[in-house]
């Protein structure tokens, strides 16, 4: 059962995707712009990884996920932790999940 939800927001995408448009027309013959972008990826994963952040999917986003930082009851012992979820979760909730590496994938229970 759900004790607090909290949703984490997306921000990190919006700072994003203006320098992927540098990188659109990227030639593989082009050394300059390979080793840029190869900069760019690794900058990227830096960030987010010193962050905590995690860089949502554009595709995850379109099709309407949401991450959440979660306090949830399981099992009699209190949990913080981030999960996945295509519907809004909200306290007293109660869920099914799969853990897929270390983020927990949600669906409410019918």
């Amino acid at each position: 059962m759900v004790d607090e939800a909290k949703t984490i927001p997306n921000d990190l995408i919006n700072y994003v995707f203006p320098y992927v448009v540098s990188f659109m027309g990227l030639d593989m013959g082009s050394t300059g712009k390979f080793y840029g972008f190869i900069l760019f990826l690794g900058w990227m994963f830096a960030i987010t990884y010193r962050s905590g952040q995690i860089l949502m999917n554009p595709l995850l986003l379109v099709m309407g996920w949401q991450l959440y930082d979660l306090k949830a009851r399981r099992e009699g012992h209190i949990r913080f932790v981030r999960g996945l979820s295509r519907t809004p979760i909200r306290p007293g909730d109660h869920l099914r999940s799969c853990l897929v590496q270390g983020i927990y994938v949600l669906s409410k229970e019918e």
